[in-house]
């Protein structure tokens, strides 16, 4: 038998061809992890396809050695999507099948080096380091041997020993850094009779120490439900001999049994029953639901706006999907959005959902992994790595708020550089599983494809209060008066609630009126009201720290980050300099660098500094931030949330994290410090950005039934996008948007190609991307690609960053297909549907 082998190492381009071992024969299958011999060292593959007969091109063959896994760890279907993101994205299999697998699950192959000869003469002081290490401790690792050298000088001197045979080499393949975990656990054999005689029997001198004893026994009589020994001697505050003693005397048993890591172990979630369907509802749920019995289901769009109910249409198709014998995945864009996520899903489907996120230790990734690989949990919640968790048989794939650009996978993380709502769009084709695309402000191109046909639009158009009984109850214990309607007679359970009104605030007429506070006199007054209601607020500002950037009054030297030759960010809370690039930092400046003065001014806005002027302006006021530098621990999204939900806190004030998906019925007021922010940016999607944000956040106001308002504050109150998004109207802004992309042909009108390099020697990369365009150049006068545009060479806008120079080349126009099999020089990358020109 003959198998074709993926080698597990990211830059190789091809797949070889192995001969499989008599003894390996019955038990080798597609998809599983195996150790083959690769150049000259052990590496592992995947096994994507077999054959009793050998290829007709191969004439030698190595065998493989092992196999690591006998379940496979990739799907057929995963493997014809790896196959179309390499094609797609200009990566190689190997990266596209990689990034498919859980973390720590692949082996490391390192060489180990030893000594072959008493008789030792080297000349060199490094070799002589070399013998001299390994005489000293034994036979050491490469790596080791790096860090006592250099790594630029370690492998020249140990290549040189091996050649004069003064050294010898072997592999050593380690096992993997996460693999199942065992605990030990605690059973109770006796019976209860046999223990009331026996009890105060433990054949110990020691009254302590059978009261202890006594007290294990005592503790697993009313809680002998396999309670690890760790837990079992806290609790008892015994120790592990005592255990082992009972065992002996055959009072308990110890067996090893497998732990399942499961970060929702720590989540309470009530089982409930799903609400009745609005009318609105209703008509979407019909749409989408006859489509289940298709063989190849087109994807849906679902528009609908903030609080109409998207998410009970996802769980009524996940419903209707595990009632066919099939599994979901849902996509999530941030992981701060999960936990709300993942709670109303366990409420709706117990002990059916598992999470996915980078953010999940190894041991938890790993465990929902191969759950979910057996079919032991049949939802999957997660971020976009959730898409390839390889459940056996999935029929709906759904990518909530699908127009986020955290779908894309970006540098530095590694490539491919993909779009995860287009992966599942296409994984769902090649599974002939129902997607389902959901967005309050779907992306331009999503909403061009919706309107060609390509994908079936439904649409949400009205905000949805609630369901259920307790509204009335709510309304009367917190006695107010309501803002929404019943929808109809016949369904007296739901009601209708208004989107908030949006009022825009021209801050230049602020200025002109000598207001020079950073909150209007309108956010002012509706803050002063929400406080005194004991309602709650978000205030948004798309960025974090205190000041933007730090400079002398004197001379008006700007204090920027060496590496990125951009404005280093003031943050209070640390007393100290950012950079928001490249994470450099630097002292808090005190006296300028350039002409000592000590006249040192913070300019511009953050999270921090809105939240000092929040607490300056409002002493009695709660405030809580939620941002990247607040939010770095384990739990600490769902700890931010929970302290707001539970009222613990009056004011949120965060960046664009609060501004997705999260439902909070007591927030009445959406204060936006600055809609600017972004929108002077070069490129194209900057209107675009700033239509969803505003949207979105404003749409976390007046999802209760206290109603509720959003405050803007702009100095371009004029610009379509902040129009549009304060009237909460799509259609204006993609209209208008529509007109601006045809007239620049930018997408949906025609393609993008982003060439973009980057180097520590600024010449060298400037000349280099002139030679690229040219070589451009000349591949489209050879091929048939008409009317393509390119813009550039050109230095990027963050020109550069941690201390390398960065140059792009932009190819627009249609079919630019032809131009992705270029061979790409070293330190350039290829982005394909770039999400942003920065």
């Amino acid at each position: 038998m003959y198998v074709e082998i993926l080698p597990n190492v990211a830059k190789i381009e091809n797949t070889y061809h192995y001969k499989v071992p008599d003894n390996l024969a019955p038990i080798i299958a597609f998809g599983q992890l195996v150790i083959v011999p690769f150049g000259n060292r052990l590496s592992q593959g995947i096994v994507i396809s077999l054959d009793t007969n050998p290829p007709r091109h191969v004439t030698e063959y190595k065998e493989v050695v092992s196999v690591v896994d006998l379940q496979p760890v990739i799907t057929k279907e995963q493997l014809i999507l790896a196959y179309w993101l390499s094609s797609k994205y200009c990566a190689t299999l190997a990266h596209c099948v990689i990034m498919m697998l859980p973390p720590g699950l692949t082996q490391r192959v390192e060489y180990s080096y030893d000594i072959d000869t008493n008789d030792v003469k080297v000349k060199s002081r490094l070799q002589q380091q070399v013998v001299n290490l390994i005489q000293e401790r034994g036979p050491l690792l490469g790596n080791q041997i790096r860090k006592e050298l250099s790594p630029s000088r370690w492998r020249p001197v140990v290549n040189t020993l091996l050649s004069k045979g003064i050294l010898t080499q072997k592999q050593v393949v380690f096992s993997p850094k996460v693999r199942p975990k065992y605990v030990s656990i605690v059973i109770l054999v006796k019976s209860k009779k046999e223990i009331e005689t026996t009890k105060h029997c433990f054949s110990t001198r020691s009254q302590t120490v059978n009261q202890r004893r006594a007290g294990i026994v005592d503790f697993l009589l009313k809680n002998n439900n396999n309670l690890e020994i760790q837990e079992v001697c806290k609790i008892t505050e015994s120790k592990r001999s005592d255990i082992l003693a009972l065992q002996k005397q055959g009072y308990v048993t110890v067996k090893k049994t497998e732990k399942i890591r499961d970060s929702l172990n720590k989540i309470n979630a009530r089982s409930i029953r799903p609400p009745s369907l609005v009318p609105g509802q209703r008509d979407a749920w019909k749409v989408i639901q006859k489509e289940f019995d298709l063989t190849i289901p087109r994807p849906f769009l679902l528009h609908g706006v903030t609080g109409s109910g998207k998410t009970e249409i996802y769980m009524r198709a996940v419903s209707e999907t595990l009632a066919r014998g099939k599994q979901a995945i849902v996509l999530v864009p941030e992981i701060s959005l999960t936990v709300q996520t993942v709670r109303r899903f366990m409420e709706r489907f117990p002990n059916e959902v598992g999470l996915q996120h980078s953010k999940l230790s190894l041991g938890e990734r790993y465990d929902t992994w191969r759950r979910a690989r057996s079919g032991n949990i049949s939802i999957i919640i997660g971020a976009r790595s959730a898409l390839f968790v390889p459940l056996p048989n999935i029929g709906l794939i759904v990518v909530d708020e699908e127009h986020e650009e955290a779908y894309r996978q970006d540098p530095p993380v590694q490539p491919p550089y993909y779009n995860a709502r287009d992966a599942a769009v296409q994984y769902a084709k090649t599974l002939g599983a129902v997607c389902i695309l959901g967005s309050a402000t779907p992306d331009i191109v999503s909403t061009t494809l919706g309107n060609q046909g390509d994908y079936i639009k439904v649409d949400l158009p009205n905000r949805i209060m609630g369901h259920g009984d307790d509204l009335l109850d709510k309304t009367s214990t917190l006695g107010i008066q309501t803002s929404y309607q019943a929808i109809d007679s016949k369904n007296l359970t739901a009601q209708y609630i208004g989107l908030p009104s949006v009022t825009i605030v021209d801050m230049r007429s602020e200025l002109k009126t000598g207001n020079r506070s950073i909150f209007s006199r309108k956010l002012y007054s509706s803050l002063s009201e929400v406080i005194e209601a004991k309602q709650q607020a978000i205030l948004f500002i798309n960025r974090r720290g205190y000041a933007s950037y730090v400079f002398c009054r004197d001379c008006g030297y700007v204090v920027e980050c060496s590496r990125c030759n951009i404005p280093y960010t003031y943050h209070q809370y640390k007393e100290q300099l950012l950079c928001h690039h490249c994470n450099q930092t630097q002292v808090l400046l005190t006296v300028c660098n350039k002409c000592n003065s000590t006249r040192i001014k913070h300019f511009g806005l953050g999270t921090e500094s809105v939240e000092a002027e929040i607490q300056k302006l409002f002493p009695s006021a709660r405030t809580l931030r939620w941002d990247r530098d607040s939010s770095r621990g384990v739990g600490a999204h769902d700890a931010i949330m929970q302290t707001f939900v539970e009222r613990d806190a009056d004011i949120l004030i965060g960046t664009q994290m609060i501004a997705k998906g999260l439902d909070l019925p007591m927030v009445t007021l959406v204060g936006v410090i600055s809609c600017d922010t972004g929108l002077t940016l070069p490129d194209y999607r900057a209107a675009e950005r700033t239509f969803q944000v505003l949207t979105q956040v404003a749409g976390r106001s007046g999802r209760g039934v206290l109603g509720g308002q959003a405050v803007m504050q702009t100095y371009m109150p004029n610009h379509h996008s902040i129009v549009a998004a304060s009237k909460h109207d799509y259609e204006m802004f993609y209209t208008k948007e529509m007109e601006l992309r045809r007239k620049y042909n930018y997408p949906p009108f025609a393609e993008l190609l982003r060439l973009v390099g980057s180097n520590k020697d600024l010449n060298y990369i400037k000349n280099q991307s002139i030679m690229l365009a040219s070589k451009v150049q000349e591949k489209m006068t050879r091929s048939t690609c008409m009317g393509i545009d390119i813009v550039g060479p050109v230095p990027c806008y963050f020109s550069k960053i941690g201390d390398n120079y960065r140059w792009q080349i932009v190819l627009r126009g249609p079919k630019l297909r032809e131009l992705l099999d270029m061979k790409m020089p070293v330190g350039w990358r290829l982005e394909v549907d770039p999400l942003n020109l920065l």
